[in-house]
């Protein structure tokens, strides 16, 4: 898994954390996406990226086999008015 940066890094980490229906074991995994340290399991963090890809802070860029390539992305509706 690879991400491309799309969006302010700080930006998408504020979303991930204000969005509803993400925890903070998604914070975690977005930090470890953006290269932090974290203990997830590659599982966890696999299982993690597909719950920020469905809540939509992750653009599938492309596919290569089972390896896919995300651009970061801010949900329009977590963006403040």
């Amino acid at each position: 898994m690879e991400t491309t940066t799309g969006v302010d890094t700080f930006d998408w980490l504020d979303a991930i954390e204000r969005h509803p229906a993400t925890s903070s074991a998604d914070s975690l995994v977005a930090l470890g996406m953006l290269g932090v340290a974290t203990d997830g399991t590659p599982d966890e963090m696999d299982e993690g990226a597909l719950r920020l890809h469905f809540a939509g802070f992750l653009r599938p860029v492309a596919i290569d086999g089972n390896e896919w390539t995300y651009q970061l992305a801010v949900p329009p509706e977590t963006v403040a008015a």
